[in-house]
């Protein structure tokens, strides 16, 4: 174990000025691990009480102490003993702690978390001065390496330039499940609590100002390095020009724990977002990894609709959209019959009925209109696969167990550290 060479380390920043990188294109989805981090980064910032009681096992009764083993993760476990972490002292620091809105994916995020772990892997080390991305102090310059993946901070005339960033490194996670428990309980040498001093990571995860997020994680194959197995790098950002993103993840309930797990998510379903007072559509598809983001005029309501192979149609009504990002997944349990368009367990004429309505429709076609083979159209080939399975045996249907999550939203080594932003004077 490599436990004394994974030591928390943190530190803030108070402002820090804009380099004049020019901003490449560049862009990436999430891999099913990143997914997942991001799936349990959002359900701590909704809910951060439960999140704690995920992590660890902490008795109260007849006063705050370890329970055994204290994680039902043995890595965490190992760590929370290494560094005597203070049950008392977390549960304490936790109370503090308030629901704020979940964070969304970027693709120009994940380039440069994932250039950095890179980074390294290279250098053999845990470090945020790794690259060429520094101050002549040699303070991290974070705000040029974020740029440089093609992440743009907008100056709008008159605007605050509340523009924040902020970076978390683990170069030593055995999963992600202990890297996330790093990040959010936030581990070090500080007697007598095992805690960091201030909880930089912790902070971070938490922090209300935080839009968007990038997370690389890599799997440091080479047994020889000192860093590894996973090597993690997580980004936030926020630019004052962002709007609100509707996001979430849409997967199929496979081991039963209710909760998104690697390998569950539904690639290629089609989103689409109907603003209830004027009609206008915004699609999007899910990433490979079942994850989706789609940017909507805030203060509107919006029926959504989840639409695919493996899932059929859900249909989520009225999720407003107001300043913030709003969390709405897709869940089900079960493949749905091809044909039924209703989504009822039942191929029968009610389906044929919908189709014949819809059909002839070139574009714009979903599950619920008849589209059979998701190609957008509304066809005969459509009509043949509803009648290959028109006499099959009924089935239950599938049930969508769609969660909403509106505004509410390290390690043996890690650091964490946020920047602020600000213009310079002409």
């Amino acid at each position: 174990m490599r436990l004394r060479s994974l030591l928390p380390v943190a530190f803030a920043v108070a402002s820090a000025l804009l380099s004049a990188l020019a901003p490449q294109s560049h862009a990436r989805a999430p891999t099913n691990e990143e997914q997942l981090m991001v799936e349990m980064v959002n359900r701590m910032r909704a809910d951060p009480q439960a999140e704690l009681n995920r992590l660890v096992n902490i008795n109260s009764v007849p006063s705050i102490h370890w329970g055994s083993p204290k994680s039902p993760d043995g890595s965490t476990n190992n760590a929370l003993t290494f560094f005597n972490v203070s049950p008392s002292t977390l549960v304490s620091q936790w109370q503090s702690l308030t629901p704020v809105p979940p964070v969304a994916w970027n693709a120009q995020l994940a380039v440069s978390a994932q250039t950095y772990s890179n980074v390294m892997i290279a250098a053999n080390a845990q470090a945020h001065n790794l690259d060429e991305h520094k101050f002549p102090n040699g303070d991290v310059d974070l705000i040029g390496r974020i740029e440089a993946s093609g992440y743009t901070f907008f100056d709008r005339p008159g605007a605050d330039d509340d523009d924040f960033a902020g970076e978390s490194i683990f170069a030593f996670a055995d999963s992600v499940v202990h890297g996330h428990a790093a990040f959010a309980i936030d581990w070090g040498t500080n007697p007598p609590s095992g805690i960091q001093n201030p909880a930089g990571h912790r902070d971070l995860i938490m922090d209300a100002r935080m839009r968007d997020i990038g997370i690389g994680i890599i799997v440091d194959t080479d047994f020889g390095n000192a860093v590894g197995p996973r090597v993690i790098t997580q980004h936030y950002a926020v630019d004052d020009d962002d709007g609100p993103i509707l996001t979430g993840v849409v997967y199929r309930e496979n081991d039963s724990n209710n909760f998104y797990s690697v390998g569950e998510g539904l690639s290629g379903i089609k989103i689409v977002a109907t603003d209830l007072g004027n009609g206008q559509q915004f699609t999007t598809t899910t990433y490979g990894s079942g994850g989706y983001n789609l940017a909507i005029p805030a203060g509107r309501s919006y029926d959504v609709i989840a639409s695919g192979p493996g899932l059929g149609q859900f249909v989520a009504s009225g999720v407003f959209v107001g300043a913030d990002n709003v969390k709405h997944d897709f869940i089900t349990t079960t493949t749905p019959r091809l044909g039924d368009a209703n989504m009822d367990g039942v191929v029968n004429r009610a389906d044929i009925a919908i189709l014949s309505g819809n059909f002839g429709l070139t574009a714009g076609a979903l599950w619920g209109h008849g589209d059979f083979n998701f190609d957008g159209k509304i066809t005969v080939g459509d009509l043949a696969i509803l009648h290959r399975n028109l006499a099959a045996p009924s089935s239950p249907a599938a049930v969508p167990e769609p969660s909403s999550l509106a505004l509410a939203l390290p390690c043996l080594a890690a650091v964490a550290f946020v920047r602020r932003r600000r213009r310079k004077s002409v």
